[in-house]
């Protein structure tokens, strides 16, 4: 979207060597987080269908479209569990 070139990539081997096996774990193992909790606490909605498609709108039209958060009513530090 910006033009940038593609990330570097090295091998694995050479991943743990310079940056031990927990950083290489955590780099190809990791999973993603889910976003329900924001949904459900927050009212949070997304935008886009995926972050490359937000980025494209975002870069292309210059400022990114208002956050479609709303507060929550009430929010007891129960309910951050």
């Amino acid at each position: 979207a910006i033009g940038a070139k593609p990330p570097m990539h090295i091998p694995a081997w050479v991943a743990r060597i310079a940056a031990g096996p927990l950083a290489v774990v955590m780099f190809t193992e990791s999973r993603g987080a889910s976003n329900q909790k924001a949904k459900a606490l927050l009212g949070w909605k997304i935008e886009w269908p995926s972050w490359r498609s937000g980025f494209r709108e975002a870069l292309g039209k210059g400022a990114p479209k208002t956050s479609s958060y709303s507060q929550p009513q009430s929010v007891t530090a129960s309910s951050h569990r």
